[in-house]
């Protein structure tokens, strides 16, 4: 089990699992769902596939890292059914496959259930590669600058998620615990799988030529960076009527970072650095896209996070917000 599982994949369980113990529920819950899955796919059809997309795909997935705005495209979808997309995710989190039906879109994140394919759009903290989807499945990568991904995760998960909130999945305490007393401790604690996740992802050797190449296979590659733009192509791309929404918004916006624990960050998310240059470098980037090191950069501004010399003093590393 890997950290994605044991801290992220809430919502690929279903909450009559929740006293399963995880290292269990990892290896049978989704075959069950699989086989679940595949038996309503004979006896509900409604549950059947919808028609093809305009490139001839069948369904759509989201490739899901934390804090890359991923919370906001999710709920974009789920609100095409016409309804309140947490009262959706509310019915996905209490179902058996972590799926539901709005208006003619059926929708999940339950991992056996998006292997099993009878879904409209399904997306999931897994890494991609422990996942193998149907054919035919239209898939996106959402990308950030890594400086600036993991100090808002920092951030989220110093904050948590609110306590009045809509959220049918909200950040778990183990998780959190992960923040320390401090960002030093921070980056002492996290695992690689949860700060190089954009790389992880793709690759489970955080190979940044497998996990380039595993990215240049998706339909669509999108950034925080430039999300309106992006989601504006996507939505013209997939035909779909695709609203842009801000959600899981961090309240917490500033957090601080001696110059000297951004140097030891940088160097940790160095290969996801190396990971865009390469992306870009493909031209599936515009260069606009292409984050440097020293920079973070969101689509209002570009700025960096602390000065490259000094006294090695705290600084409060504004981060400005984007949407989850």
């Amino acid at each position: 089990m890997d950290a994605l599982e044991r801290y992220q994949d809430v919502g690929g369980k279903a909450e009559c699992f929740n006293r399963v113990p995880a290292q269990i529920l990892v290896r049978v819950g989704p075959t069950m769902q699989r086989v679940a899955a595949s038996a309503s796919h004979f006896i509900q059809s409604r549950y059947s596939l919808p028609n093809s997309l305009p490139d001839g795909s069948r369904r759509i997935f989201l490739f899901h890292v934390r804090k890359t705005a991923g919370t906001s495209l999710v709920r974009s979808f789920l609100a095409l059914g016409g309804e309140d997309p947490g009262a959706v995710e509310r019915r996905i989190s209490s179902s058996l496959l972590s799926r539901t039906r709005s208006g003619p879109y059926v929708v999940t994140c339950g991992r056996g259930t998006l292997q099993q394919g009878d879904y409209f759009f399904g997306w999931s903290h897994m890494a991609g590669h422990r996942l193998r989807l149907p054919s035919r499945t239209f898939t996106i990568a959402l990308l950030r600058d890594p400086v600036a991904r993991v100090l808002s995760y920092y951030r989220y998960l110093v904050a948590g998620d609110p306590a009045q909130g809509d959220m049918a999945w909200r950040v778990q305490n183990d998780e959190r615990a992960l923040a320390g007393e401090s960002f030093s401790d921070f980056l002492k604690k996290v695992p690689d799988e949860l700060i190089l996740n954009q790389l992880y992802m793709f690759s489970q050797r955080f190979d940044v030529s497998e996990a380039v190449g595993r990215i240049l296979e998706c339909s669509a590659i999108m950034m925080t960076e430039t999300y309106e733009c992006d989601l504006r192509n996507l939505a013209s791309t997939l035909g779909l009527a695709l609203k842009h929404r801000r959600e899981r918004i961090t309240a917490l916006t500033e957090v601080p970072v001696e110059e000297k624990q951004m140097d030891a960050l940088r160097d940790r998310v160095a290969p996801e650095y190396e990971l865009l240059e390469k992306l870009g470098a493909s031209g599936r980037l515009r260069s606009s896209q292409e984050p440097q090191p020293n920079e973070v950069r969101t689509a209002e501004m570009a700025f960096s996070p602390v000065p490259l010399s000094g006294t090695g003093s705290a600084h409060q590393v504004d981060v400005p917000s984007v949407a989850q």
